[in-house]
């Protein structure tokens, strides 16, 4: 029998170190187990990343797929020189957001015998069943997202992940993949597309999370949760039909302009509790310049719509976006200042690869420092002290350290507190 042995890297930079579940590599697991592949999940967050490296060389699997994220690029490298070192035979799949966005540079396929560029499940299978010539693979994407089945959540201890969601121990979940919008700052601005679960789906998982784990809090981490407001709807109604939402909690993500009087109703009928809202900035000009696709009248107006519905709101802001200066990093923190939100996370802009920016930065006219070495250890807006860390931008107006005091002057005015995921 063909195994697979699923390896995420250790948050090493993250305020919440492994809070969270490796949801990527579950949905992997439990999608080629069908096919008879025998796997393993280790999250060397909470496993011994000692114990590992003898467990390979013992048990020899014929694959190792990693999720690689930016901070745990550097990790993996050594990692997999590290398992070769003790004569690996196997084959090394390199997935996730990082992958996707750097698959085509040299060193990634020095190291990785395969690396998958999109959704993993279908090409995962496509490399067990052909072992392609191609080291570089184009996943399609799964269409239908109700025809994988859900997490494994059995190929992992579940009582190892703390996150909570407003007080209520919690986990993570998605109802969709993808986005519509372009923010020049975002690694989904080149999707251009939404494929979404449908809500019957979506309740057949949180029943499973609620009776088997005993969870109450779920976290949606999809980018655009209320893209569609009929499905969005919908599923409101089947959790208040199944659910007591006194006991539950539901945290969503999307955007000011994707939300209307009737659907924050539905969602604070559901259990939701907060939404988050990704504001970025309290400036009209610096908002175009990076095709945000909304004003300040639509981003105040989606948070009052959530405020008299009852939901409690979370703003995500950026400083040092183009075009920025002193006195519109003041506009946002004036602006924040002037919303109903409950909770504000503040970032210095951070650039990552594939995103409008990154590709093209001479169009927003902002310098980037592209890591050395593959050493991409410090790509993070917040880490575990906060932003002490070396910003990896040359912005024409600002410099790194007033880009980080003004970070500061905003959690010191706004007085709101941070949620770091």
């Amino acid at each position: 029998m063909t195994s697979v042995y699923f390896i995420n890297p250790p948050d090493l930079f993250l305020e919440k170190r492994g809070d969270r579940l490796p949801l990527g590599l579950l949905y992997l697991s439990s999608y080629v187990k069908q096919f008879n592949v025998n796997t393993e999940i280790w999250d060397l967050n909470h496993d011994n990343n000692d114990d590992i490296y003898n467990y390979i060389e013992v048990h020899t699997p014929d694959y190792i797929c990693i999720s690689v994220a930016v901070t745990s690029y550097k990790w993996t490298i050594e990692f997999i020189k590290k398992v070769k070192s003790k004569n690996f035979k196997g084959k090394i799949i390199g997935g996730g957001n990082h992958i996707t966005n750097i698959a085509l540079d040299k060193e990634p396929q020095e190291h990785f015998d395969y690396l998958v560029i999109g959704d993993g499940e279908l090409a995962l299978r496509n490399i067990i069943d052909n072992n392609p010539k191609e080291k570089v693979i184009m996943s399609n994407d799964v269409e239908d997202l109700d025809s994988l089945p859900f997490p494994d959540y059995e190929g992992i201890r579940m009582s190892n992940y703390k996150m909570t969601v407003d007080g209520r121990k919690g986990t993570s979940l998605v109802a969709s993949r993808g986005c519509f919008f372009s923010c020049a700052y975002c690694g989904s601005a080149k999707i251009h597309k939404v494929r979404a679960r449908s809500p019957q789906n979506i309740l057949r998982e949180m029943k499973l999370l609620y009776s088997k784990y005993d969870i109450r809090g779920f976290y949606f981490g999809d980018d655009i949760f209320t893209h569609n407001f009929k499905k969005t709807i919908e599923l409101c109604e089947l959790i208040k039909q199944n659910f007591d939402t006194n006991e539950i909690a539901i945290r969503v993500t999307t955007r000011s302009t994707l939300l209307n009087k009737e659907v924050c109703g539905a969602l604070k009928h559901a259990g939701v509790t907060i939404v988050s809202i990704g504001l970025e900035s309290g400036n009209e000009k610096i908002l175009q310049n990076i095709n945000k696709g909304e004003t300040l009248e639509q981003q105040r107006k989606g948070v009052e719509l959530c405020h008299d519905a009852g939901l409690k709101v979370k703003g995500f802001f950026i400083i040092g976006l183009p075009g920025e200066t002193k006195e519109t990093a003041l506009d946002t923190i004036n602006f924040a200042k002037s919303l109903n939100i409950a909770y504000a996370d503040c970032y210095p802009l951070t650039p990552y690869p594939n995103t409008p920016l990154w590709d093209n930065p001479e169009k927003y006219n902002i310098k980037i420092i592209k890591p050395i070495d593959g050493n991409w250890d410090e790509y993070f807006q917040i880490g575990r002290s906060g932003v002490n860390h070396d910003l990896k931008i040359i912005h024409p107006n600002l410099s790194n350290d007033e880009i980080k005091e003004l970070v500061n002057l905003f959690n010191k005015e706004v007085k709101k507190p941070g949620m770091t995921y």
